[in-house]
């Protein structure tokens, strides 16, 4: 069985896929994006911390970034509304179906390219707290 981390990334990746965002998800992807498949939303793990709050339990602290890819003429106003729609989805239920404790937004950063200035990445970070066993990082 797949750690609580990834079942919580996989919740996340099939929220985000259930076509209400206006975009295509994909995890941890390597390939570039090209013209032609953006708008897109790529979600990656950043960070995971534990703490020991009782024996035999590890609260986690999960930093995931969802980066939004979209080019326009206005690439920042593009990506709003999808933004909006990833929060949305992600906020409807706080326990992502039970796999965590919570989902917060952290923060939302834009990025533009030097080299194509119609693109933008806006990247939107999220922090999710679950708790597991500390053995066994699955439960």
């Amino acid at each position: 069985m797949a750690s609580v981390r990834e079942q919580i990334i996989e919740k996340m990746v099939t929220l985000l896929n259930a076509g209400t965002i206006g975009a295509q998800v994909y995890r941890s992807r390597t390939d570039p994006i090209s013209r032609g498949q953006s708008p897109a939303v790529v979600i990656s793990p950043v960070a995971d911390q534990a703490q020991q709050v009782s024996v035999p339990y590890l609260d986690w602290s999960l930093v995931v970034h969802i980066v939004v890819y979209v080019r326009g003429a206005a690439p920042d106003t593009a990506a709003d509304p999808i933004v909006v729609a990833i929060n949305k989805a992600l906020l409807a239920d706080m326990t992502l179906g039970g796999v965590a404790m919570t989902i917060l937004p952290v923060s939302t950063h834009f990025a533009f390219s030097d080299t194509d200035a119609e693109l933008c990445a806006a990247t939107c970070e999220y922090k999710i707290e679950y708790r597991t066993n500390e053995v066994d990082l699955t439960v």
